[in-house]
């Protein structure tokens, strides 16, 4: 079971700052229009599209975004005028090892506060995947995302964005992903008017759809091969998981997806909208219903806390949040005694690891890292949640996702706030030194 975790950890999620209410005004958002094409059997993909940004930072003199870098670039430019500058050194961020980075340097009178629209098309074979990333493109499956950058990406300069994709494929392919998804003859649209982080394009030979109402909600569930008694099961305890996280960290508005992913290594991962799961065995899910319910519910927990830095030590308010919040969940379901048997494996997993404060995620190994903002975050969690009751700590975590907290010094203020300096000091103690 801890391979399978530790997978999880392998893709890490890098999600960040949105709000995700279906209400929310999203002209404010980067926003892509972007027609694309996908040959699964070649590895092959055409993209041509053009980003909308309203603006800029004042202070911002370049732009970057990452690609493949086994495509061939035909366009890329900037108001159809500057044309970007492509950076020949290798991958800088160490979730995309096989991208290339592209941008536009600013000279000092650009008019920061004006429209931008990037115009930009290339084609080609996709680099070679790692086995242990969580995107894939082959004759049997295809799951692109940002793990292989296939549209323009930069998550730490565009924050979230909005989209509409049109997808174009061989017949004998389902095309499907997380978000809104209607057909018009050939071309399948895919669309969120809701800010997102990623942009999920799925085909396979060999997919079926299962549909239910999930409160004012809808949640689909996309699979190979489930079968009705493991649908309804999985539904029932995303609902029930929706539910009470709605009602411990704010309710949020969102039709939710689904996929089962057939590949075999990479992990899970969540998106605003949806869900990637991976290792899904239906024979096995009762006897293991305990793990899966954990699992489910880390990954959904992740639709309230996104929006830390995945790249920085304040990615332990994403990632510690949402695993403690699963834990919290089993407890509901299973008891405490499920609950103290999770907690007494963490304390086990912890010799030998630093502090999270200022945890240097460049340059510590995967597994300690994961130890660190798994196991150390949650336990930091469930001793302030003991030391100040579960209500506190359910009302400091509304507070957080209302104030979209995403560093460190802004949580401790906010826990002086709400609940007193003297446990904010006695946190920080904690994180600087346990």
């Amino acid at each position: 079971m801890k391979k399978i975790i530790i997978q999880l950890f392998f893709v890490a999620l890098i999600i960040s700052g949105c709000q995700s209410e279906k209400t929310i005004q999203s002209s404010q958002y980067p926003h892509y229009e972007i027609e694309l094409a996908v040959d699964p059997q070649k590895e092959y993909i055409a993209v041509k599209g053009t980003l909308t940004l309203n603006s800029i930072p004042e202070n911002a003199d370049s732009l970057g975004f990452y690609i493949d870098k086994g495509v061939d670039l035909k366009q890329f430019t900037l108001n159809k005028k500057q044309t970007a500058i492509i950076d020949t050194a290798s991958s800088d961020n160490r979730f995309l090892p096989n991208a290339r980075k592209l941008y536009f340097k600013f000279p000092k009178d650009f008019d920061r506060s004006a429209p931008l629209a990037i115009q930009f098309a290339y084609e080609g074979k996709l680099s070679e995947i790692p086995k242990q990333a969580a995107n894939r493109i082959g004759e049997k499956w295809t799951e692109l995302g940002l793990y292989i950058p296939w549209f323009p990406f930069n998550y730490e300069e565009l924050g979230s964005f909005t989209y509409s994709i049109n997808v174009t494929a061989n017949q004998k392919y389902t095309v499907f992903g997380i978000g809104n998804i209607t057909h018009e003859n050939d071309v399948t649209n895919l669309s969120s008017a809701i800010p997102t982080n990623d942009i999920v394009v799925c085909l396979s030979e060999d997919i079926q759809v299962f549909e239910t109402e999930m409160g004012n909600n809808r949640l689909k569930i996309f699979h190979k091969n489930f079968p009705d008694t493991l649908l309804n099961k999985m539904s029932g305890e995303v609902t029930q998981m929706f539910n009470r996280f709605n009602s411990w960290f704010g309710a949020i508005d969102m039709d939710i997806s689904i996929i089962e992913t057939q590949r075999i290594q990479g992990g899970g991962y969540a998106r605003i909208g949806g869900l990637v799961l991976s290792g899904i065995n239906p024979a096995k899910f009762d006897k293991q219903i305990v793990y899966y319910h954990q699992f489910f519910a880390h990954e959904l927990a992740h639709l309230w806390w996104h929006k830390a830095s995945a790249t920085t030590w304040h990615d332990w308010l994403n990632e510690s949040f949402a695993e403690y919040s699963s834990l919290m969940s089993l407890k509901e379901t299973f008891g405490q005694d499920t609950f103290d048997l999770y907690i007494a494996h963490k304390k086990k997993e912890l010799e030998g690891t630093p502090p999270i404060w200022e945890l240097d995620r460049n340059n510590v190994e995967y597994e300690i890292a994961y130890q660190v903002l798994y196991n150390k975050g949650p336990l930091l969690l469930y001793e302030l949640e003991s030391k100040i009751g579960n209500n506190k700590f359910c009302l400091l975590c509304n507070s957080m996702i209302r104030n979209e907290t995403n560093t460190t010094e802004d949580f401790l203020k906010l826990l002086a706030q709400e609940v007193n300096p003297e446990t904010a000091s006695w946190f920080e103690e904690m994180l600087r030194t346990r």
